[in-house]
Parts: structure tokens; sequence; C-alpha cells
């Protein structure tokens, strides 16, 4: 049997390249989006991935207002430079390198402008992991229509592999190897002004695994029109906390999440946002009881640049340049002795038709 590893925190250097050509129309809209995605950590962790996502919208006249759909393919390719101590990885995939494919379908239909509903299934699969999800949903305007309430309810399953290892209280922690999950989730949208917006959510999850895991949020958006910019916020607390068996890795579990942006609107059609996020993190672990704290904060900072059609005169479309960078700080320690941190970089291009 093998000893549980550490906690361990990724770094990625991330280089995010997109092309999303969009076409509206009254009748029907249909949108196209690639993505190439690099990641790569200072313990040997790489990751590339290529995302495809077709989504088409129609407009009725009837009823139904409006019906669409949303075809998302995702792959990724992460290979372990640094296998010393991911038993894991040498054991489940044999040291080689994982590809992991996956497929979203939803739909959705808007009906008499103030009901919303929903369906989704993905699958995901590599050499040794399946997972599939299933979900519906449904939203409605009220009040007026200042509130909208919604609803939502997912089922997932995950085959894996069996995968023992021993833990630090000396008892064989074997995960299932078929993991069912139920969740639904309440939200509430309050138009509590004209630039004011809130929003309340509680999300509930059953696991064969887990003790059941609770989750509530509240967030704000506030306009400002004098200086055309917006403040979001938003905080979460989680709370995974119960009985906690060896068909677990982890104990009782509960987290705090903090973010806040600013967003800033100029006349020569260029935004800029800047974002802080917090999140902590605090484990009691099954046997001893001894509390394990894990934190880790992430400061970003992106621009956007809208160059309207002719304004080149190869410039068919409008087009939307961006690009962003971010800094990533957790307390956990790395095998040099220091904090490990993280930096991302995203560039993008959107073309709308």
């Amino acid at each position: 049997m093998r000893m549980r590893q550490p906690f361990k925190v990724a770094r990625p250097i991330v280089v995010f390249l997109c092309f999303s050509p969009t076409f509206d129309a009254a009748i029907l809209a249909h949108t196209v989006e690639q993505q190439l995605n690099a990641y790569e950590d200072s313990e040997g962790l790489n990751r590339q991935r290529m995302n495809v996502n077709l989504g088409l919208l129609f407009s009725h006249p009837g009823s139904i207002n409006e019906t669409s759909y949303n075809l998302d393919v995702r792959r990724d390719i992460v290979r372990d430079n640094n296998l010393i101590g991911n038993d894991y990885s040498q054991d489940v995939y044999e040291g080689g390198d994982q590809v992991q494919d996956a497929v979203t379908l939803s739909a959705s239909q808007t009906w008499e402008k103030l009901t919303s509903t929903r369906i989704l299934a993905s699958a995901s699969m590599d050499e040794q992991v399946r997972s599939r999800t299933y979900g519906a949903g449904l939203s409605r305007w009220v009040a007026h229509e200042s509130l909208q309430l919604s609803f939502d309810l997912s089922r997932t399953v995950v085959d894996r592999p069996k995968f023992e290892v021993l833990g630090v209280d000396s008892d064989i922690e074997s995960p299932p190897t078929i993991v069912n999950a139920v969740g639904t989730t309440l939200g509430i949208k309050h138009l509590a002004t004209t630039t004011t917006v809130m929003d309340y959510t509680v999300m509930h999850a059953e696991t064969n695994d887990r003790p059941p895991a609770n989750t509530y949020g509240v967030g704000v958006k506030q306009f400002i029109p004098i200086t055309t910019s917006a403040v979001h916020a938003n905080v979460a607390r989680a709370v995974n906390r119960g009985r906690v068996t060896n068909e677990s890795n982890y104990g009782e579990v509960s987290a705090w999440l903090g973010e806040v942006a600013f967003l800033q609107y100029f006349k020569s059609k260029t935004s800029a946002k800047f974002s802080y996020r917090y999140y902590q993190e605090d484990e009691v672990t099954r046997i001893e009881k001894d509390e394990l704290t894990r934190g880790s904060d992430a400061i970003a900072l992106n621009f956007a640049q809208e160059i309207p059609k002719g304004t080149v005169d190869s410039l068919q479309v409008p087009v939307v340049l961006h690009i962003g960078a971010s800094r990533y700080l957790t307390n956990a320690i790395d095998a040099s002795g220091t904090k490990v941190a993280a930096n991302t970089i995203e560039a993008g291009v959107q073309a709308k038709f």
C-alpha cells in the first residue's frame, strides 16, 4: 500500500489563443469558437487543451421566443515529466500521457419571454476514467420581472479504476470505483435598482463517497453610469462536513471564496478589468482530527479593444482583441521550500458576423 500524498498545488503558465466568429440575425444566429490552451507547472506537469464550441440560436414569432443549441468538444493532453511521488500516474496511467476527450450538448428555450427551460448532457473519457453528466433546469421571472427564480438538477456518474493508498492513520483508503453524485441548485436574481443586480445561490450535492455538501453564495453587480464602469463582488461558503469513512482521501472540508472586480469602459471602445480572488479551505482529518488550512489568492488584469468594421480596409467584420495576465499565489510549499506561485497570460481575437 502507498502512503497518501501531501496536498499538491500546480504552477501554471498559460498562453490562450482564441478565434470566435459570431453570426447574428433576427431569425438565426450561430457561433463557432476555437480555443488553444497550454499549461505548465513547476513540478513537471504539462497540459495542452484544444476546444471547439458550436452554437445555434433560433428566434420564433410564437409563444416560444428563442431556442438555442450548443455543442462543445474538448481534448486535453496531460504529461507528467516528474513522476516521483505521483503513484497515481505511475500505476493507473503507467507514467504515460493522459488524453481526455469531453463532449457537452445543451439546449434551452425561452417561453413567453418570462420562462426558460434547459437540458444538458456531457461525457468525458480517457484511458482509465469515464464520466457522464445529465442536467435540467427551469427559470421564471416574477414580481413584475424584478425577480428571476431558478432551479437546476444534475446527476453525474464516474467510473474509475481501483486505487488504494495507506492513510496517515494506517487504514487503507479505497475510494469507490463508481461514484454517483446528485446536485440541486436554487437561485434568485434580483433587479434591486436600475443599476444594481443581486444574485443568491444555494447548492446541495449528495455523493456516495463523501458527506453531503452545501454551498451558499451571494453576489452583487453595481453599475456606475457616470463613469461607465461597474463593480462585481461575490462571496461563497462551502461546507462538506459529516462522517467520513475510508472511502475518501480527505476529511471534513469547508471553504470560503471571495471575488471582487472593477470594470471600466472607455469611449475608444476599450474596456479594462481588474479582479482579485481569495480562497481558503479548512480540512479536519478523518482520524486525528487535525486541522489543515490551505489558501490561495489571485490578481488579474484584462484589456479588450473593439475594432469596428471598416476601420481597416481589409476588415469586413468587427473584431475584438483582448489580452490578460494574472498572478496566483498559495500557502503550499514546493520542493525548493518556497510558496507555490503561478502566472498566466491570455490573448485572443473575436470576430462578429
